[in-house]
């Protein structure tokens, strides 16, 4: 739909705008695509942190009732941009909240549940010259950010937080940490946004589904689709 991505992640579409969001993992890029104009633009985040001049964020979402404001993650703590969609004018982020005390530990994937609170889990470093299975176990956790701007810890010991969806009738929260090869499944309580009860409800080696799985999303009939690196 546009110029390429090196690792394209992260999609948010909002559905006021009919505009489709998303990263580059491995650059400080956020792309808009509209289908309805097949426009394609793209935009550089820069950092408010002082000595940290690019942003590698991992996901990007529209906060709710904010034109053109946006929560994106930048490494341990979540900040937010205003962008029109459009111009390539680079933006600033401006500090939201710290979110991790592991020192190397960095945001994966981030989504919202069905109360618009923003979820997001963390891993821990991957050192370039090592298979990401060998990476450092143990190191990240699952967080949601309240309404209040205080964070909530859920899960804790994650190594490579990944994919994660609430169920259609808002009862069940699905989750995975990829380096466990499977699909963990909570029970969820909407009113006070917790999670109880994990269990695992599908293991990928188990059942010879090849690939490490990463992001993941649910259909109107709650059916689960993952994507697999390498799968």
């Amino acid at each position: 739909v546009g110029s390429p991505a090196l690792v394209g992640e992260g999609p948010f579409w909002d559905d006021e705008t009919q505009t489709l969001y998303y990263i580059d993992a491995f650059r400080p890029t956020i792309y808009s695509y509209h289908p309805g104009t097949r426009s394609h633009h793209s935009v550089n985040v820069v950092s408010d942190k002082p000595g940290k001049p690019e942003v590698h964020t991992t996901f990007v979402i529209k906060i709710k009732g904010e034109k053109n404001k946006f929560v994106i993650s930048d490494d341990k703590r979540l900040a937010v941009i205003n962008w029109d969609g459009v111009s390539s004018d680079p933006v600033m982020t401006e500090h939201l909240v710290d979110v991790e005390q592991e020192p190397a530990a960095s945001f994966c994937d981030g989504k919202c549940d069905p109360s618009n609170r923003l979820w997001a889990g963390t891993k821990g470093p991957v050192p370039l010259d090592v298979p990401i299975t060998e990476m450092e176990k143990e190191k990240g956790s699952l967080y949601s950010l309240q309404r209040d701007k205080t964070v909530k810890t859920h899960l804790s010991k994650i190594t490579l937080s990944n994919g994660l969806i609430w169920s259609p009738d808002k009862k069940k929260f699905y989750y995975i940490d990829s380096l466990k090869f499977g699909i963990d499944s909570y029970d969820y309580n909407d009113t006070t946004g917790s999670i109880s009860n994990g269990k695992t409800i599908f293991c990928f080696k188990k059942n010879n589904v090849e690939g490490l799985p990463d992001g993941m999303t649910i259909d109107q009939e709650g059916k689960i689709w993952v994507a697999c690196v390498k799968g």
